[in-house]
């Protein structure tokens, strides 16, 4: 194994004429398959976290200079550091991954609390943690204080036992093997040359210019004296103390200032390396870092640093360096409060969502506003803006203010930053045209007919009977640039249907991208409200989901090229809106959707869904754990062109019963309460999984008979709550209706689709570019169309379609041949779900 230590373009092989160039994102894991050359090797990614649209089997070419050796005993250790350059500096120091491969359950280690500090604990368990992350986790109790935030449970599941508040899971970034301790005397390696050591690996990914690069300040070339005035740059912001007692390493420093880190009054014990003379720092003779009472302007204060380290002191304050923001030690007022300005003292163009950007020594950060409001320990009261960082940087916060230590909201740590509202600006990337030239742009590129946005909830459309005022064109969704993958598919899951809409309205976690709330509102308030209540959305709107889709996911190219159902699926649903996976296996894997593998019987003319589902469980022998809200079946097919089976019959009505772990069944032979199951006597005493299921009576007669003697066999978990009551009640079936039929036919998705969930529902069929409207300037036209006969073309007869191919309708041929993904849906999990 091997990890990517930069960002490097690779290149799929074989070429096949076909050039497919992805970018590897450094602390990738990887396995180096083979040597190409001297300074190439083939590679196959290890697609922990599915962050890229690949197969696992899938050879790139890929440089060898950027690879660093991964041992095998530390790389799920690796893997649970979640940043990647943590990733890659912990992987360089063999000595210390050493260490980690020592610590055993028991052993004693230090352990970085929530409150910034390390503290002895032992290990209580080393593992994976559901739903924390990939990797190898430590959990560990502490032997000193309450900061930990567990009693050994995680979720659901318990790992081991200690009292509240005394246990931690952490990843080895938050841990140091005994040898590496702040206790040991004297230590290896000290926290804070650990530290040192970080951040030089961070100046390779932030580098210094060479004609700005200073010496280090006065007091790491000399001992520092009792009474010097020194400035520490804490993860909370820069405090000012004064040195009691200096043997060269560590220093005694008293800090004054006031904050909720716990270092109000407090002596330390910091090494040399980690302070600043207040003289140095100011960039003055002066001995004080106060002027009137009010902490110094970092703007003025950091002028003769060099730039990396004014961006550096910049993030540690959690605000950019700003006259707007300078920050005061006098709070008018006894309370604290935060109520956003009236209006006229800001840019009201911002509201918390906003996608922005502020610029930093010239370069763009991006983010999205998380808070609007005034703090009061500022002079000024101007406007000042929380924003959620869309990438990590070093020294940014989560979500607090530092100069008084109150909390505005919440994200993960050295994302916040605190602005200005005035130095902020709204996201280029997804910056629009004004009013006026962007209506007359519109209409040129997209048609004169208007898809406003729509605020609030609106229902999915259930149309029980005559759907005409449904059909016609301009209805749907309008296609754009290979956008018909994308339309067919959120015309199938959002129109007719609620299934889904936990997608539209689950609020936003500390673990959700800073994105989430404007992926979420674009896809509620410009596609699915308008489509619901209008029947109608222009591709501009859809752009711009495709634009964030391009933006925050791994798959690429969904602005402009061909892609596939499952690819979206990947891009919105796993990777930005992070829903929880729609099915759950009996072998412990999540899925969004269900590939069928079966051999082909090429005894099957014109095989069912049913036919082709119950197979694939069969040869796979998974059951799903429960019956899911919603199944997304894709049909068996090698690619966009060659099928399977020339023609697969969608049914009206999936039975999951048997594929249900731990559900009820019947017995093949009587009906009764099935105990056992074999899978040797499938399609024997009846057709399909039913066949496989016997009560043990029934078990023992079948097996009488000489063809069966050497089947194998194996025992039902049948619920303790049925087994009660099996003499006294039918075994009940579980059924999903089918709601939507995506089909391909030449590299263009369309879909059927069913207007509402009662049996007797019309059906229509969906193309988002039916018509267009000039030629390579033009736009195309979507269209709805009834399809009232469908109900029959899926119906008991439908056997013999296949003889009568030559005059079935062309909506018919194609549901037929072309079907390339089936929705079900269960109406009774949906109320719960």
């Amino acid at each position: 194994y091997c990890m990517s230590t930069e960002n490097t373009s690779i290149k799929k092989l074989p070429d096949n004429g076909k050039k497919v160039v992805k970018t590897l994102f450094r602390a990738t894991l990887v396995n180096v398959n083979e040597e190409i050359d001297d300074d190439h090797v083939a590679i196959k990614i290890v697609n922990l976290d599915n962050q890229y649209d690949i197969s696992e089997e899938d050879l790139w070419l890929c440089p060898r200079e950027v690879l660093i050796h991964v041992d095998k005993s530390v790389w799920l250790l690796i893997c649970a550091v979640p940043h990647p350059t943590e990733r890659i500096f912990l992987l360089k120091n063999r000595d210390l991954c050493n260490e980690f491969t020592k610590i055993k359950e028991g052993s004693i280690v230090s352990a970085l609390t929530n409150d910034g500090q390390y503290t002895e604990a032992v290990v209580k368990y080393i593992g994976p943690v559901h739903k924390k992350g990939i990797g190898t986790y430590f959990g560990v109790e502490l032997l000193e204080g309450e900061l930990g935030d567990c009693d050994g449970k995680y979720h659901t599941t318990r790992y081991f036992t200690c009292p509240s508040n005394k246990g931690l899971f952490l990843a080895m970034n938050a841990i140091l093997p005994k040898s590496y301790s702040v206790q040991s005397n004297p230590p290896s390696k000290s926290v804070h040359q650990l530290r040192d050591e970080f951040e030089r690996m961070q100046s390779t990914y932030y580098p210094e210019e060479k004609s700005n690069k200073i010496n280090k300040c006065e007091c790491e070339k000399s001992t520092l004296k009792s009474g010097d005035r020194v400035v520490y740059l804490s993860d909370n912001g820069p405090l000012e103390g004064t040195v009691l007692k200096s043997y060269e390493n560590p220093v005694n420093v008293k800090f004054e200032e006031t904050t909720k880190s716990g270092y109000s009054n407090d002596i330390k014990s910091l090494q040399a390396s980690q302070l600043i003379k207040v003289c140095d720092f100011n960039g003055t003779n002066s001995d004080s870092v106060r002027e009137n009472g009010d902490l110094i302007n970092l703007s003025d204060s950091c002028s003769k640093l060099n730039k990396t380290t004014q961006e550096l002191i910049a993030y540690k304050t959690s605000y950019l360096i700003s006259e707007d923001v300078s920050a005061s030690s006098e709070s008018e007022g006894s309370g604290y409060t935060y109520d956003t300005p009236e209006s006229g003292s800001g840019d009201d163009s911002f509201v918390v969502g906003s996608l922005v950007e502020v610029m930093v020594s010239g370069e763009p950060m991006y983010g999205v506003i998380r808070w609007i409001g005034t703090v009061p320990s500022l002079k000024k009261a101007k406007k000042v803006a929380g924003i959620e960082m869309e990438k990590e940087h070093p020294g940014l916060g989560d979500g607090r203010f530092t100069q008084n230590g109150e909390r505005y909201f919440k994200c993960n740590s050295s994302r916040s930053i605190f602005v200005s509202l005035s130095q902020c600006r709204h996201d280029s990337r997804f910056q629009e045209l004004s009013s006026h030239s962007l209506t007359t742009k519109r209409n040129e590129d997209f048609g004169s007919v208007e898809s406003p946005i729509i605020h609030g909830f609106v229902p999915p459309i259930s149309q029980e009977e005559d759907i005409t005022e449904l059909c016609g064109k301009f209805r749907g969704i309008q296609g754009h640039h290979n956008s018909c993958y994308l339309d067919a598919t959120l015309f199938s899951m959002f129109t007719f249907t609620s299934v889904f809409d936990t997608l539209l309205y689950r609020p936003a976690t500390p673990d959700d991208i800073p994105h989430y709330d404007e992926v979420q509102r674009v896809l509620r308030e410009e596609i699915v409200n308008p489509l619901r209540q209008n029947l109608y959305v222009r591709a501009d709107r859809v752009m711009k989901l495709r634009k964030l889709m391009e933006q925050l996911s791994s798959v690429s190219g969904l602005t402009t090229d061909e892609k596939d159902p499952e690819e979206f699926m990947t891009s919105l649903v796993a990777q930005i809106l992070r829903a929880d996976p729609f099915l759950k296996l009996s072998s412990g894997q999540e899925a969004y959707h269900y590939q069928l593998f079966v051999e082909k019987d090429d005894s099957l003319t014109l095989p069912t869904v049913q036919q082709l589902f119950e197979q694939s469980f069969l040869s796979s022998d998974i059951k799903l754990k429960e019956v899911p809200s919603c199944l997304i079946i894709q049909m068996p097919r090698f690619g966009k062109s060659f099928k399977m089976y020339p023609r697969i019959l969608p049914s009206q009505l999936l039975d999951v019963t048997d594929v249900i772990e731990d559900s009820p069944r019947q017995c093949t032979v009587c009906g009764k309460l099935a105990v056992f199951e074999c899978k040797q006597c499938f399609n024997q005493c009846d057709e399909g999984l039913p066949s496989i299921s016997f009560c043990e009576n029934c078990l023992d007669t079948a097996h009488t008979h000489e063809k069966r003697r050497t089947h194998r066999w194996r025992k039902l978990s049948v619920p303790p709550e049925f087994e009660q009551l099996k003499e006294h009640c039918v075994v009940p079936r579980l059924y999903m209706q089918l709601f939507a039929v995506v089909c391909i036919e030449t590299s263009h998705y369309v879909t059927f689709v069913k207007c509402g969930t009662s049996e007797t529902a019309p059906w229509c069929f969906f193309d988002s570019m039916a018509d267009r409207k000039g030629e390579q300037n033009g736009y195309n036209i979507p269209e709805v169309v009834a399809c009232p006969d469908l109900p029959h073309w899926l119906s008991d007869n439908a056997h013999l379609l296949p003889q009568m191919e030559k005059h079935l309708p062309e909506h018919a041929k194609r549901l037929l041949c072309d079907a390339y993904m089936c929705m079900y849906q269960s109406t009774e999990v949906m109320m719960y779900r």
